[in-house]
């Protein structure tokens, strides 16, 4: 296993070696941290940026680079939930889905878990999985 010792790239960055933090839990800490537990992609960047020094304000192609790795890691997985529009109509609101956030409220963020409580939950109450992923959710919804 690697250490986390600063190495040179070039053009003089210096960047940690080792693995970054992963963007699940902070994703995850980022929502269940807001006061209705369901936050914007903007939102949740810049939660992100002022809680991980691996994401912090970097130059615009990195930060694009990571923005729209959340963006890509908010959609794939199920636990993840698009909740209705934000008032200015630029994006949607996200939360964690109802069956995963004690879990993830005691710090248990194992992925594997979670997207088969999901799975299971959904099979139990009827909702086929392929659709309801890209089904636009409402406030109204109960999981927002």
């Amino acid at each position: 296993m690697q250490t986390s010792s600063p190495t040179k790239l070039r053009r003089g960055v210096v960047r940690r070696r080792g693995s970054k933090d992963a963007l699940v839990p902070l994703i995850i800490r980022a929502i269940l941290s807001a006061a209705d537990a369901r936050l914007s992609l903007a939102d949740i960047c810049r939660y992100i940026e002022r809680h991980s020094a691996d994401y912090a304000p970097c130059d615009d192609q990195a930060a694009a680079r990571w923005h729209s790795n959340v963006r890509h890691t908010l959609s794939h997985y199920e636990f993840f939930v698009k909740c209705g529009r934000v008032p200015t109509g630029r994006g949607n609101y996200w939360t964690v889905h109802p069956v995963c956030r004690a879990a993830f409220a005691a710090d248990d963020f194992r992925i594997k878990r979670a997207r088969h409580a999901v799975q299971v939950y959904e099979k139990s109450v009827g909702v086929r999985t392929s659709s309801s992923r890209h089904d636009h959710r409402t406030s109204a919804d109960p999981i927002c």
